[in-house]
């Protein structure tokens, strides 16, 4: 595969992305999850796609898990595990994407403006409602870190996308520091 189909794989990640951050801020919940897990989706695909046919990429589906782990062995960064508590969490947006669970089970969204503590998360009642985190504070660090392991300027990804949605991400990153 030539590397343009890993550029429009970050392309359209980038553009799921700063709809998301904006959708964040516009409290468009749980929306903003939802397109978080796709984005990164996107990202961690892109980043496999000059080692891994389509028919395996297909197979992985849309489980981020499945997608951390064929890129942490890819990568082989030994700091990407301190993302693993954020890729479960955001995993888990998947199971919202249509509503029927949603009033079914009901739901609760934390939006995390800090790093997460897995075993915080476990202790969440969740005879109440299912509960959802968003890993908003380490979403940045996590998709820059995906994008440098392809040898590719994250800066240079996000101003693919037009101006406006290009100020959606960098205010995230204000947000983050």
């Amino acid at each position: 595969m030539t590397s343009n189909l890993q550029d429009e794989f970050f392309y359209l990640a980038t553009q799921y992305y700063a709809i998301g951050k904006f959708a964040m801020s516009a409290s468009l919940d749980p929306v903003s999850g939802i397109l978080f897990h796709h984005a990164l989706e996107l990202y961690l695909k892109g980043a496999l796609s000059l080692r891994m046919d389509e028919t395996k990429r297909r197979d992985l589906g849309h489980q981020l898990h499945a997608l951390w782990s064929e890129f942490k062995n890819m990568a082989s960064y030994p700091e990407l595990a301190k993302f693993d508590g954020a890729v479960k969490v955001l995993q888990k947006f998947e199971e919202i994407r249509y509503p029927e669970r949603i009033v079914r089970n009901g739901m609760r969204l934390v939006i995390s403006l800090r790093p997460i503590d897995s075993g915080v998360i476990e202790k969440y009642d969740e005879q109440s409602a299912p509960h959802y985190v968003l890993p908003f504070d380490q979403m940045d660090s996590l998709i820059r870190i995906v994008i440098g392991s392809t040898g590719k300027d994250p800066e240079y990804v996000f101003g693919q996308i037009a101006p406006r949605g290009y100020a959606e991400i960098k205010k995230g990153f204000e947000l983050t520091l």
